[in-house]
């Protein structure tokens, strides 16, 4: 498809399938989540935020709207294959959402499908998708289309560690927890907290990659792969 941009979802194509690209979106913010509670004789409230998930703010899901055009010599052809537009996008609890020329993918549902609008040669279709809170990224995976050799950094996640190394991982989303894989027993220190990696596959809830510049230092022998996705808001 050249020229129109299209919706990826639950293992299909807009355009590609049903001949349906995107006439406009609109992706909502997600609005942060606040923890508080009035106590009685007490002027105001207290707020727990700080104490919750480790200090990291919570957020709510998103949602992102989405306008379908469809334009043919026959519109009755679409409203024929509507069955099968409604199927592909209600039958599915949670899947990945891919936007055309946006970085990424979000996670999430169909909540509202209005009804078709049929014009003269064209219809028009309006979905409301209901998604986790962020934007997902694979550290790692550089997209040359869009990168900035004056400001992006390329993203290493495997390195070789011989007695020791520093590494510096930039995280441009909210805090997240990687997957660490090592090939030997390993410790590894951010922030000033010593964390023990042992061979094979270690996720730490506790040890969190925080937004911007985040520098580590890994003591051992043998290979380790750093791999988080970047969670954007």
């Amino acid at each position: 498809m050249v020229g129109n941009r299209q919706l990826h979802f639950n293992n299909k194509n807009s355009f590609d399938d049903f001949g349906l690209y995107i006439e406009k979106f609109y992706i909502h913010a997600p609005t942060p989540k606040t923890f508080e509670e009035n106590i009685p004789y007490v002027n105001g409230s207290i707020n727990f935020d700080r104490v919750i998930n480790f200090g990291e703010r919570l957020y709510n899901n998103r949602n992102i709207d989405i306008t379908l055009f469809y334009k043919s010599t026959d519109n009755i052809a679409l409203f024929n294959s509507l069955s099968d537009i409604q199927t592909w996008l209600l039958n599915t609890l949670n899947s990945e959402i891919v936007i055309d020329g946006i970085d990424g993918f979000f996670v999430g549902k169909v909540n509202n499908i209005s009804s078709l609008e049929l014009l003269r040669r064209t219809g028009k279709l309006s979905l409301t998708f209901n998604c986790y809170p962020f934007r997902l990224l694979n550290y790692g995976e550089d997209i040359w289309d869009t990168f900035n050799f004056n400001l992006d950094v390329t993203e290493y996640t495997s390195y070789t560690i011989n007695n020791s190394l520093n590494i510096e991982i930039v995280n441009r989303g909210v805090s997240v927890s990687p997957t660490i894989e090592c090939s030997s027993d390993m410790n590894l220190i951010i922030n000033g907290i010593t964390f023990n990696l042992k061979a094979g596959i270690n996720n730490i809830k506790k040890l969190k990659l925080k937004n911007g510049v985040n520098n580590i230092l890994v003591n051992g022998n043998g290979t380790i792969n750093i791999n988080f996705r970047k969670e954007l808001i």
